[in-house]
């Protein structure tokens, strides 16, 4: 969709393990280095580790792609196998036949012959196992036994295993100490620095095609991406690709921070799909009436197949050069009209129920909270209850301070028993509302024995 726009021949960014996108960072050129090294020398057990996305299973394509053609090489990706399964798919890449094979003892022996036949043409295998985070230690213990097959001088099978880094807490268990004995050579990959995130980005904007002077994200860019992305590659590559299709959408020849900060942040899908609506030539339907009829719009013109000549088309109207929305579309409301229509359903009904809002919502905080004080007028009373006449209204007793002690009493206790069936105060406030109405109380005894004793 953008590769056209910014000078592309293809997607730079996409998340298959393409080794043409290889980048050679420092962690990533000493990966490859000692797995090379590994194959070349023949150690048995090498052992790639990295958190998702670093770049794994792309080292281990560029390995095979390095590979000499007499070099046998089976690549299992899938590993939530049994042992009997592994063994399968172990003779399915190596082109072993294994027609009549009935259980794990046949395919050992087909896979041992054909090991033995490639040791007297001084040739080898290699095994590539991608997701080994996944194998149980049954099918790793299994692993372990093909390795045996070898001669006096070399390995005939070398095994590579690569995992996130529970890999590497597997084999460190004590029931799998003789596989991981025979590793002769790990390594963990890391996540790419800010430097190697601006690197990175170039390299593959360049194996895409890109021929532009200066670079297409600015520096503050890459720093936004790197932030967002922690440095994995993979993470790295997704915000591109959204960075580039935004950058699109908005008409810019260069990616700014701004870019990528809404593309990591906000929800840009609605903004991104502009573009494609574009592309795709959305045509509007015609409405129809409640009767079935086709009605018409604002602007349109109505014919059998739903437009006129004369009837802008939903990219003409909907949209400008830049990919951004005018107003009067045929695919939006009208604005004046869409201002009109909220005036008309939506405010005036909300200007008219104010009064009795006002008053629910008055009513409300004093039954959820009746010891706040009621608002009061110049006067001193609450207009809440200066209205008699309205239904169900109680006479302001509280405000004139007219009531009985006993009036007050029952007062107090139901406003004490709204307050406990409303707020649903936990344990701790209920005591501690308790030991103030008690404490007053008490107060109110010791003010009234003074008093007496004094006259």
């Amino acid at each position: 969709m953008y590769e056209q726009y910014y000078g592309l021949k293809e997607s730079p960014f996409q998340l298959t393990p393409d080794p043409r996108y290889f980048y050679f960072s420092a962690g990533h050129q000493e990966a490859w280095s000692r797995l090379l090294l590994g194959l070349k020398l023949r150690r048995g057990f090498v052992v790639l580790s990295g958190e998702v996305g670093t770049g794994k299973t792309t080292i281990l394509r560029s390995i095979m792609d390095t590979m000499d053609p007499d070099t046998h090489t089976a690549l299992i990706f899938h590993t939530l196998l049994s042992a009997k399964g592994l063994l399968q798919c172990i003779c399915r890449e190596f082109g072993i036949d294994s027609e009549g094979s009935q259980s794990r003892t046949d395919y050992i022996m087909r896979l041992q012959e054909f090991l033995q036949g490639l040791s007297e043409q001084n040739s080898s295998a290699v095994l590539i196992i991608d997701e080994a985070h996944n194998l149980k230690e049954e099918i790793l213990e299994e692993i372990r036994l093909l390795s045996n097959i070898e001669t006096a001088e070399n390995k005939v099978l070398q095994i590579f295993l690569s995992g996130q880094p529970e890999l590497l807490d597997t084999l460190a268990r004590p029931e799998i100490r003789q596989l991981n004995q025979r590793i002769s050579m790990r390594y963990t990959l890391r996540t790419l620095s800010l430097k190697e995130t601006g690197e990175y980005i170039r390299h593959r904007l360049k194996i895409a095609g890109l021929n532009m002077v200066g670079d297409l994200f600015t520096p503050e860019a890459v720093k936004a991406v790197y932030l967002a992305a922690e440095g994995v590659p993979r993470r790295i590559n997704i915000i591109c690709e959204n960075a580039l299709v935004m950058g699109y959408v908005r008409s810019q020849k260069v990616i700014t921070k701004e870019v990528v900060d809404d593309v990591t942040h906000d929800d840009v899908y609605q903004e991104m799909g502009v573009a494609a609506l574009k592309e795709a030539k959305v045509d509007k339907p015609v409405h129809q009436a409640p009767g079935g009829s086709a009605t018409k719009e604002k602007g349109e013109t109505l014919v059998a197949g739903g437009y006129g000549e004369d009837t802008p088309t939903p990219d003409a109207a909907g949209f400008d050069s830049n990919g951004k929305h005018t107003p009067g579309t045929s695919l939006h409301t009208d604005r004046d009209e869409y201002d009109e229509l909220y005036q008309s359903e939506v405010t005036a009904p909300l200007e008219q129920a104010k009064p009795a809002h006002d008053f629910v919502r008055r009513d409300a905080a004093e039954r959820i909270n009746p010891f706040l004080e009621p608002a009061t007028t110049e006067n001193g009373t609450d207009p809440r209850f200066m209205s008699p006449e309205r239904p169900g209204a109680r006479k302001n007793t509280m405000a004139g301070m007219s009531l009985s002690p006993d009036q007050l009493f029952e007062e107090v206790l139901s406003r004490l028993q709204d307050y406990l069936l409303i707020r649903k105060p936990n344990t701790g406030a209920i005591v501690a509302l308790v030991m103030i109405i008690v404490m007053s109380y008490v107060l109110a005894i010791l003010i009234a024995i003074t008093v007496l004793e004094k006259i």
